[in-house]
């Protein structure tokens, strides 16, 4: 597995640079950025395919879970992977209605985020563990 694109929203650019650069050792490479998923759909239709969309929502409202549907949309080839720092029953709804292939939680390690990057980009949907708690 190697050269993966990689399109990432997230409306932090501290975290946006930090993760390039811990990719910078693994197959995935960040092609593009934007800061939230709005912006984020407008790049997109300008004809970006990246193989894998990693995201964060921020409100969890439903302009967001709009934005997210029309970005799945607009992307059906493409892995879409929301990273989080709050496990929200609204915007996992949102996201697994959007359908998302995986949701992880910011606070892993950066060996468990390629190694659940690499499960998606196989196929896998890939959820925190603690996901059959929260929805029973």
């Amino acid at each position: 597995m190697e050269n993966i694109t990689a399109f990432l929203i997230d409306a932090n650019k501290l975290f946006r640079e930090g993760l390039k650069r811990l990719l910078e050792e693994s197959p995935f490479r960040i092609v593009a950025e934007a800061g939230n998923v709005r912006e984020g759909v407008v790049i997109a239709e300008q004809g970006m395919k990246p193989d894998l969309v990693l995201l964060d929502l921020v409100n969890g409202g439903e302009e967001e879970a709009e934005a997210m549907r029309r970005l799945r949309q607009v992307l059906p080839d493409s892995r879409l992977v929301v990273l989080t720092t709050d496990l929200c029953t609204r915007r996992l709804s949102n996201a697994l209605e959007a359908g998302v292939d995986g949701y992880l939680m910011k606070d892993l390690s950066s060996d468990a985020l390629t190694q659940s990057l690499r499960l998606v980009m196989m196929g896998e949907k890939v959820f925190p563990t603690h996901l059959a708690a929260l929805l029973i």
